[in-house]
Formats: C-alpha cells, structure tokens, sequence
C-alpha cells in the first residue's frame, strides 16, 4: 500500500518536503514508530466548465450523470492524484472587455503564485469556459 500524501500551503519559501517521525517509546527504547511526508504545492490546476455548467458538487455520480468531463477529471486528478484542482463554473469568470482577465479563476491563480510560491499552472477548459464565447 502507499504511503498517504499530505500537502501544507505556506506564503513563504519552503523546502519541498517535511517528514515528521512519530515514536512509540517503552522507557528509552523504540518500540514502533511511523512517517509522515508532506509536500509543498508546486502546481494549481485551474477547470472550467462551459456555459451552465457548475462544480457545486464533487460527486461523482452527479457530474458523470450530468456528462461534466471537465469536472470529472479535475475530480480525478484531485481525489486520486493529489493534485491541488480548483472548479469553476463558467460564469464566475469576467467576459467583458474592461474587465478581461479577471473572475475567481484569476483570483485563485493569482494568490497560488503570490502568496502560495506556486511555479507551475494547468489550465483546462470546456466551451465557454475555455474561452470561446
């Protein structure tokens, strides 16, 4: 069996991985002990659904039944992967011309690598949510 993975998010340069040993002791002498590693987030993945389409579920049911791919990999690659995936609907993002650019997806980006030190993005798109409205 693997090991769990845990991640922590920090606004400060970190080393990219801590392991804490935890020990049973009986006097002085070890007599059981385990690790845990955790990992810094290195990477946000960013997916948007198309027009009426809304993350508010991570169920899997829901979102297959609803024929959401998009959601169905940013849940795959969240709940098996570890990957740290944020969901948006389509219409939480900004589609006017003065306002380009901005939305909850940009916002999660922008304090993933400001305040998150995160240096690698993916971004993933349906329909409208990739852009072509």
């Amino acid at each position: 069996m693997a090991p769990a993975l845990y991640e922590w998010i920090s606004g400060k340069a970190q080393p990219l991985t801590a392991t804490l040993t935890f020990e049973a002791r009986l006097g002085n002498r070890v007599v059981s002990s385990d690790r845990v590693t955790f990992y810094r987030f290195q990477a946000v993945i960013v997916a948007i659904g198309g027009f009426t389409q809304t993350p508010a579920t991570f169920e899997f049911e829901t979102i297959r039944a609803r024929g959401w791919g998009i959601y169905e990999i940013g849940r795959e690659l969240y709940q098996t992967h570890g990957f740290d995936v944020h969901m948006f609907a389509e219409q939480e993002q900004s589609h006017q011309e003065q306002t380009l650019g901005t939305g909850q997806a940009y916002e999660e980006v922008r304090a993933a690598v400001n305040l998150r030190n995160v240096s690698y993005l993916a971004m993933l798109g349906f329909s409208w949510g990739a852009g072509l409205r």
